[in-house]
């Protein structure tokens, strides 16, 4: 197993669950494993996760700072719940709560014009209302590190 682990056993027994290099992003971890993440389960390319607020302090939340230039920053929440108008760009998702990212209303049905808080969801367990999808949040290829990254959108 690679990554260090939370648990540490000098007895030579299997590890616990919940160490880095489980297979399983825990709460207090960036990513487990793969392109984009260290042995500390910390990204190479990101300050912090947005799916779960990783990297960041208490009180802050993980959202896109700059899409155009793939850059993620821990942020003081917003107000704006899911549905709920925000600014859009240059500071993505500045208005919204955590774990919801600010969109444009040509990517979702929550808003008729502007843009509007959307929840983040995860592809590979994606968990969104019934009259919407969890879609790729990039266009073309994904960030290294974030490929599973997504919102929930209008079913396509």
């Amino acid at each position: 197993m690679t990554g260090s682990s939370r648990g540490d056993d000098t007895t030579g027994s299997p590890e616990p669950t919940g160490f880095c290099g489980d297979a399983i992003v825990q709460d207090d971890e960036m990513c487990d494993g793969g392109p984009g993440c260290d042995d500390d389960c910390e990204f190479e390319d990101y300050l912090c996760n947005p799916l779960n607020d990783a990297g960041c302090p208490a009180g802050f939340r993980c959202g896109a700072l700059d899409v155009a230039v793939e850059s993620f920053s821990c942020q003081i929440p917003g107000n704006g719940d899911v549905g709920e108008a925000c600014a859009g760009s240059p500071e993505n998702d500045n208005g919204c709560r955590a774990r919801t990212t600010c969109l444009f209303n040509g990517n979702t049905p929550l808003c008729d014009e502007g843009a509007c808080c959307v929840d983040y969801c995860d592809l590979t367990d994606p968990e969104c209302p019934d009259d919407q999808e969890c879609r790729p949040f990039f266009v073309g290829s994904q960030f290294r590190g974030l490929e599973h990254l997504g919102f929930c959108g209008e079913l396509l």
